[in-house]
Formats: structure tokens, C-alpha cells, sequence
């Protein structure tokens, strides 16, 4: 019997942390309106930042667990002047361009 309730718990808890990560991982988008970036992953993670104060956008490299993104292939926006946040949009390319558009004078470091 406590064999079976050990196999129910180990199955409730691994179960409990899939559907966590699968709605972590289908509530994570990234948004541009206007001239603000918000970043939002589920209900733990939300954050506005204003594209003119981005200083730097670097590729980032084996970063899963670095932010709110489901790739190792991610950005590091440098925003203000000591603040960043790790990002993993699906278009890196057109999102990077975009955010140019807004602000030019942002660096982008392959």
C-alpha cells in the first residue's frame, strides 16, 4: 500500500511540474507597442522596458534557465545601465530589425 501511494505522489508531483513548464512555455511572448518591450512569461515573470534606453542586444549561447524562453539560442538585451534580461524570440532576426526601427542606436553583437 505505501508502495502504491509513493508511485500516486512521484506521478502527481512530475505531472504537476510538466503542466508548469507547458504553461510557462505557451504563455511566454514578447511584445512591441510603440516604443515599449513587454516580456512576459505566465504569471511569474512580466516587465516593461522602453526600447530607447536599450544600450545592446547579444546573442547568448546555452542560456535555458537564464530567463524566460524556451531555446538556448537567446538574446541578452542590456537595457539602462546595469539592467538586462535574457530573451528567446522565435524571429531573432526581424525582432532585432524591428527594434532598431525604434531606437538605432541600439548594438547588436552576433
Amino acid at each position: 500500500m505505501l508502495r502504491w501511494l509513493k508511485s500516486i505522489a512521484l506521478f502527481a508531483v512530475t505531472a504537476g511540474f510538466g503542466a508548469f513548464t507547458l504553461y510557462i512555455f505557451y504563455t511566454t511572448h514578447y511584445t512591441i507597442y510603440e516604443n515599449i518591450l513587454t516580456i512576459k512569461s505566465g504569471f511569474l515573470f512580466t516587465e516593461s522596458l522602453d526600447i530607447e534606453t536599450i544600450k545592446k542586444v547579444s546573442r547568448k549561447k546555452r542560456h535555458l534557465l537564464s530567463g524566460p524562453g524556451f531555446s538556448v539560442d537567446r538574446l541578452m538585451v542590456e537595457y539602462n545601465e546595469h539592467d538586462c534580461v535574457i530573451i528567446a524570440p522565435r524571429l531573432r532576426q526581424a525582432f532585432i530589425e524591428h527594434l532598431k526601427r525604434i531606437n538605432p542606436d541600439i548594438r547588436y553583437i552576433e
